[in-house]
């Protein structure tokens, strides 16, 4: 396995011009950034998914430089990433860095040797050094225009002996705020989730002394440090949050003779259990490269306590504009959008990554009474309602909520609103679809990964968003007339859209083939089924395709998404080996919009429909897409979002790994795979099962199935 991943190894020569040419480390739950800068200083931005502000922004942890003197690296530097290991070197020709971060431990781990004695200084870089007011930047899309001051304050530096430090203490909190103004009063939390949270990082060397608010050695061959990241969950203080770091430091504070041993060997259990090496030419070489690499970028990210953030994950690294020096900016904020993250988690259940996957259905199990509570207190009936853009806990993002003036008058920017539920934002408004496919996801998650432990959590939401539909909408002569509701961002006023009415289809069949719904369940699931429209059709360019919704009451594309083609994924209503397929292939080829990466689900849909060329065009188009301002193989973007895109290098993973097995009833292997590319490959194929597979000269040469 490591020889094979080798040839993916990313190298890189001289400086980087800023953060965006970083190269970014992480453990699951833990994100670094690393690089050198012309003036030969190693930067280090550490990031973790829980660093919440008091303005619900998920903002960095920390920052440190490492300065040598004389400086190996005055002429530039030598980086190479393996790969297997998730381990950089940093090399002159009189020094080498090795960092990692630590797969067993809460840290970073860095060492250095030098050909001759050098001074040392490791010192935190304190950019939040002062408090700052954000109700007014763009970036944070769920304080953004607030009325309300919601400051977040000043990071401390702190040192002590062989350490040294920052931390940020949440001094106040958006929460109660934005409770009220979305009248969920009724639910709020015993505890703000937001007040007096801590989180931050701690230097820790032995063989470093304190010095000027910085570690240091003069004439050192060498030298070793691990940086720590925390966070205290909120209530908390800085003196607790002292407390648990020293404990961390007094645990893992060493590295140990194994621990970069033991570090490789965790990277290369997971690498084992799904991979694809692709090769015959360099368009094969590069999708397994980016296959690979957006894999990586998953693991980094997915292990802690809340959700990969669509929008760069751990690993922004861009500088907050008018803010030079700050690095906490952040595309569409702090909210998750569940159109936007549902790709990731696709991809990671197409990668067989379940344990990955729980941070984010775990939380969506957690933010079920909330989204009850917004279904009483908005319309007084049962089931839930999770919005489209939404809190970590659980509140639609403020800005489209609307913020309330005087009079209690909610705009966005012309649309008024007054009474609770009425949303002002024309895109999310009426945007149920979301949480179907959630539901639906949980489902499929159970069926692939045998996780029968969590067929009650999925069975219990699945309830809650039936329940919605079914009390929200009016039946008429037996059917469901869902109006208003909108067909994704793009058809935003209209009549039984086909996104909600594929998903609560392929939902109520796995509820009822489940085996362990209860009769009330089972007996919704039946009453939704009988009163589901038929999934809606058009005639386009003279053949009948599928379409969008019933009826269009606003006829204008206001967003550029292909929703009827939602019936082929996420819903795969019509795939592969399924009846009237040509139906979708027409559709497919009738669809308004082909974009060129992002959040477009070209390459899956194609690749499930088995066209072999589009699907190829699109994974081999994408898989070179790196943001130009950037190095780093998986820094794609930045498209509709934010670098480094998620939903771009999610796609890849769908796409290719579509192309090469289908898994259902009968697996279809290779169902849409270019005949003239090699592969070897393991993926999921159901029943918690992996399927391996060599293809070599056009014909399988073998085919395995393994338990995982």
């Amino acid at each position: 396995m490591r020889d094979s991943m080798k040839i993916y190894d990313f190298r890189y020569s001289g400086f980087m011009k800023d953060g965006l040419q970083s190269i970014p480390l992480g453990n699951g739950e833990i994100g670094a950034n690393v690089w050198i800068e012309e003036d030969g200083a190693l930067r280090l931005l550490f990031s973790r998914s829980d660093a919440w502000s008091e303005a619900c922004r998920l903002i960095k942890t920390g920052m440190f430089t490492l300065s040598v003197s004389p400086n190996p690296f005055a002429d530039g530097a030598e980086f190479y990433f393996s790969l297997a290991d998730a381990t950089l070197y940093i090399r002159s020709e009189t020094s080498e860095i090795r960092l990692y971060m630590d797969a067993n431990a809460p840290c970073l781990r860095l060492s250095a040797e030098f050909s001759q004695p050098v001074s040392v200084r490791f010192a935190p870089l304190n950019y939040r050094d002062r408090s700052y007011e954000w109700k007014d930047d763009p970036s944070n899309y769920h304080m953004q225009y607030s009325p309300i001051p919601c400051p977040e304050s000043a990071d401390v530096v702190f040192s002590g002996e062989h350490i040294v430090g920052q931390y940020h203490f949440n001094e106040s909190s958006c929460y109660e705020y934005t409770m009220h103004l979305q009248k969920l009063e009724d639910a709020m939390a015993e505890v703000d989730p937001l007040l007096h949270r801590v989180f931050g990082c701690a230097a820790y060397s032995e063989d470093l002394q304190l010095s000027d608010g910085a570690l240091c050695a003069c004439n050192v061959p060498k030298t070793a440090v691990s940086i720590f990241s925390l966070t205290q969950e909120p209530a908390s203080s800085p003196e607790k949050w002292h407390a648990a770091m020293n404990a961390l430091i007094e645990k893992h504070g060493i590295e140990k003779a194994d621990s970069h041993s033991l570090h490789a060997a965790h990277w290369l259990d997971a690498w084992k259990s799904c991979y694809v090496f692709a090769s015959g030419c360099e368009d094969a070489f590069n999708i397994s490269r980016a296959f690979l690499y957006q894999r990586y970028m998953n693991l980094c990210a997915g292990s802690g306590k809340y959700p990969i953030k669509f929008n760069g994950s751990l690993f922004t690294a861009g500088q907050m504009p008018d803010h030079p020096g700050n690095y906490d900016a952040r595309n569409w904020g702090g909210p998750y959008w569940l159109q936007n993250t549902r790709l990731v988690y696709w991809a990671l259940l197409a990668c067989g990554d379940y344990a990955q996957m729980k941070p984010f259905l775990r939380m969506c199990i957690d933010l079920i009474p909330i989204s009850r509570e917004r279904a009483r207190a908005y319309w007084n009936h049962d089931g839930m309602l999770l919005p489209e853009t939404f809190t970590f806990f659980g509140t639609y993002s403020n800005e489209n909520y609307g913020y309330a003036d005087e009079n209690g008058i909610r705009r966005n920017p012309d649309r008024v609103c007054t009474q609770p539920g009425s949303i002002p934002n024309p895109y999310i408004r009426w945007h149920y679809s979301g949480m179907v496919e959630i539901a639906w996801m949980m489902m499929r998650y159970v069926s692939l990964s045998g996780d029968t432990a969590f067929l009650p959590d999925a069975l219990e939401f699945s309830r809650q968003v039936i329940l919605f539909f079914m009390n929200h909408f009016e039946i008429l002569d037996g059917k469901l007339m869902m109006i208003p509701v909108s067909s994704m961002e793009t058809w935003q006023h209209c009549l039984n859209d086909l996104p909600d009415i594929s998903g609560l289809t392929v939902l109520t069949e796995a509820i009822m083939e489940s085996g362990a719904a209860d009769e009330e369940l089972l007996s919704l699931c039946r009453k939704m089924r009988q009163a589901l429209p038929e999934l809606p059709t058009e005639i386009r360019d003279g053949k009948r395709v599928l379409a969008p919704c019933e009826v269009k009451v606003d006829p204008v594309t206001r967003n550029v998404e292909n929703p009827e083609l939602y019936a082929v994924f996420p819903f795969g209503q019509y795939i592969l080996g399924k009846p009237d397929i040509d139906l979708a292939r027409d559709t497919y080829f009738a669809r308004r919009f082909r974009h060129k990466g992002g959040w477009s689900q070209d390459p899956v849909q194609s690749a499930l429909l088995g066209l072999t060329d589009e699907a190829a065009a699109h994974v081999i188009r994408q898989s070179t897409m790196v943001d130009e301002r950037c190095i780093f193989p998986a820094f794609w973007g930045p498209n509709f979002d934010e670098t480094p895109d998620q939903d771009h290098g999610s796609n890849i993973i769908l796409g290719v790994a579509s192309m090469l097995i289908q898994s259902g009833d009968d697996d279809r292997i290779l169902p849409a795979w270019p005949g003239q590319w090699d592969v070897h490959f393991r993926l999921p194929a159901g029943k918690n099962r992996f399927a391996e597979c060599v293809y070599r000269d056009e014909k399988i040469v073998s085919l395995e199935y393994k338990n995982s």
